[in-house]
């Protein structure tokens, strides 16, 4: 049927046709990793979290994005998606991620105003882009530029789950280290004692003259 839609001028994609059997997800959700995804470091605190993700439904009825949850190796109890500019009036209308400076990103660029917001989806359509979340903290033991896997959850209208792995880069602020530099010629504080205080002498009492 969908082929002979299509013959007609149906805009539609047949996964058979198009993809192979093997692109058919099992699940009937595709959730792909397209670009970056990153846990970066804010100045001065907190963690953004920046996921370049793809979402394709292969429904035969339409689909909406109830949530979507972000599984890491931590608990980050704190962890929410930035909302949509346009309900908080966000500085030029755009997502922006609360560090030293701002890093900003137009709302085109975006997906996260796509969840909850009742938009469906029809087969084969897709949406893509950055969806981006902010947190309270990265363990200390998270080297940087270190690989973090992690899990996206995406929920439907239905309250059904679907899971996808992906990996983040972990994006640390160089911190200050707490070492003395080689070389340096401040001592410590023990290294320099307390200068002797010299004792006066008291003058010599007078000698009785007989």
């Amino acid at each position: 049927m969908e082929r002979r839609l299509r013959a007609a001028g149906v805009p539609l994609e047949v996964g058979e046709d198009d993809y192979g059997n093997n692109a058919l997800p099992a699940n009937g959700l595709f959730i792909t990793q397209t670009g970056d995804c990153s846990a970066l470091e804010l100045d001065p605190s907190g963690v953004g979290y920046m996921l370049e993700l793809r979402i394709v439904p292969n429904f035969p009825w339409p689909f909406e994005i109830s949530t979507i949850e972000l599984e890491l190796p931590w608990q980050d109890p704190f962890l929410h998606w930035i909302p949509d500019p346009l309900e908080t009036n966000a500085k030029d209308g755009m997502y922006w991620l609360p560090t030293k400076g701002g890093l900003g990103y137009a709302r085109n660029q975006a997906i996260n105003h796509h969840i909850g917001s009742g938009k469906r989806f029809s087969r084969g359509r897709s949406v893509g882009g950055l969806l981006l979340g902010v947190g309270a903290f990265m363990p200390d033991d998270t080297r940087p530029g270190s690989e973090v896997p992690a899990f996206v959850r995406v929920f439907d209208q239905f309250g059904k789950e679907y899971r996808r792995e992906i990996s983040l880069r972990a994006d640390r602020a160089k911190r200050p280290t707490q070492l003395q530099k080689k070389g340096s010629t401040r001592k410590s504080l023990f290294a320099c004692p307390d200068p002797k205080r010299r004792v006066k002498k008291s003058a010599a009492a007078p000698v009785p003259v007989k």
